[in-house]
Order: C-alpha cells, then structure tokens, then sequence
C-alpha cells in the first residue's frame, strides 16, 4: 500500500489535472508534478505550461493516544510563461489559482477516509522575478490520521 503522503499527492494531482478549459475553468493545465519538480521554472517547454508543482514542505505529527494525527503542509506551485499561444499577466495568475483551489475544494477530503480536510493557508504570486516565467503559490495544509497506527480511519 502506498504511504498516505503519497495516496494525497495523486489525488490532489488528479484534482489538478481537472483544471482544463473543457470543465469550465479559466485554462488547460498541461502539467501536473509531485515527484520530479524542476527547480528553474525555464526549464518547462511552453507545450508544458501552465504547469503545477507540488511541493512538500513539512509536517506536524502529533500521537493522540493510539492514533497519530499529522498536519503536512504543501507549495502548490503554479508555473505560467507568455508564449505564442497566450499571454500571461496578473490576471491569469489569479484567476489560474482560484481554479486550482476550487478544484481541489470540490472535495476537501480527498475521498481518502483518512483525511480530515484541506485547508487553503494562503495565495502569492510573483510576476516580476523571474519573468517572463511567472509564478504564483497556494500554500495548503492537508490534516490526516496516519493508517498505520489506526484501522478505520
């Protein structure tokens, strides 16, 4: 059996892969990574973007008798770049990661019986650093009992 992080990542990937034009979201979302992100976001082909990341960055486990509830916080990273097939400004980015959150918030739990909910931490975005490549991040924080410490979560 897959790892609980794991068993999230897929599922907050599928979530993310639904962000396309043809369920009524504001754009295709072409790519979806949690298990080899690329540090420069130059490195994405423009036939790759816009693209997601997902990016662990810690958890909080606290043992609760016999059970451990861990709060595990994760980057969504979203990658856009200006191409030949679309430009890309504040607008975009903004309206690209309220797409995301609520495709992920159609179901705050994953339909994983493990997982208490998603909550949505905070939203940035970043058009000037890097340009032309810009960058925006939804930070979440998803709340789970570990399966192993207890059957019928």
């Amino acid at each position: 059996m897959n790892s609980p992080q794991t068993q999230i990542a897929e599922k907050l990937k599928l979530a993310i892969e639904n962000v396309t034009i043809a369920n009524g979201y504001s754009r295709d979302v072409k790519t979806v990574a949690f298990d080899k992100v690329r540090l420069n976001i130059a490195d994405y082909q423009d036939y790759e973007l816009p693209a997601v990341q997902l990016i662990d960055l810690s958890s909080n486990i606290n043992h609760q008798l016999s059970r451990s509830l861990t709060n595990w916080f994760i980057a969504i990273e979203i990658c856009l770049r200006t191409t030949t097939s679309g430009i890309v400004d504040q607008k975009a980015l903004w309206d690209l990661q309220t797409d995301i959150i609520r495709a992920i918030m159609i179901d705050p739990k994953l339909s994983l019986n493990f997982v208490t909910h998603v909550v949505i931490i905070d939203k940035t975005t970043d058009l000037h650093l890097q340009e032309p490549n810009y960058i925006g991040t939804i930070g979440i924080e998803i709340q789970f009992y570990e399966p192993i410490t207890r059957n019928d979560c």
